[in-house]
């Protein structure tokens, strides 16, 4: 199984340019001169450990993931189902490089992605790209068991605890910040300052995850461990 091992490192990669991404723009902020159209000091900043949380988190998991579900069962081939799973992780890690990209981006900054979503469904109001994507990358592991659900009834294995765990999480997580928007949006509240009740969500999510998985110790861990 050393080619499987092999191949996370394209994650690992992934992952590190994500985080390089968010460092440099991050220190830019700090270290540069002010611009009229900068967000509050503190928001970048929430927007950065949100993202550096969800990064960590991500790539413990994955790693933890492969190494129970195929490298330690020591199998003589690399199984289809590994190149499926790593498929979805390497489509859920690309999403990071545009979440890295928008943590310090300016409040006037609309890209095309976020203005076509805030005219169609919040009436105008602005909601930064960096929730946009942040958005889309709580909801993405939905399609991980739905798509295994599929493969099930065409005769392949049922999804994994671990895979249903993981897309509940991460859509209870997307479901409280959407009513935290929704409530900002109802008392015409400054959308962006919205972020900190979702740092607080991630971090929530986020100890449970690793309580969950890492702490191998655990009941919980046990129970979802492939």
């Amino acid at each position: 199984m050393e080619r499987a091992k092999a191949y996370l490192w394209l994650l690992t990669v992934i992952m590190g340019l994500a985080i390089n991404k968010a460092v440099i723009d991050l220190v830019s902020l700090l270290t540069g001169s002010p611009g009229i159209n900068d967000l509050p000091l503190w928001n970048p900043l929430v927007r950065f450990a949100i993202f550096l949380i969800l990064s960590v988190r991500g790539t413990l998991a994955a790693h933890w993931y492969f190494d129970k579900t195929y490298i330690s069962k020591n199998l003589q081939i690399v199984p289809p189902g590994y190149f499926f799973d790593l498929l979805i992780g390497l489509a859920n890690f690309l999403i990071f490089v545009p979440l890295a990209a928008t943590i310090t981006a300016p409040v006037n900054q609309s890209s095309r992605f976020s203005y076509w979503l805030n005219q169609r469904l919040m009436g105008g109001q602005e909601v930064p790209t960096f929730d946009w994507i942040l958005a889309l990358l709580l909801t993405f592991l939905l399609f991980w068991p739905v798509l295994k659900l599929i493969s099930w009834y065409c005769g392949g294995q049922p999804p994994r605890r671990i895979q249903v765990f993981w897309a509940l999480l991460n859509f209870f997580t997307f479901l409280f910040c959407a009513v935290v928007f929704l409530v900002y949006k109802l008392l015409q509240m400054n959308l962006q300052n919205a972020e900190i009740w979702i740092f607080a969500a991630v971090l929530i999510a986020s100890a449970l995850d690793f309580w969950g998985t890492i702490v191998e110790s655990s009941p919980l861990s046990k129970w979802l461990s492939p």
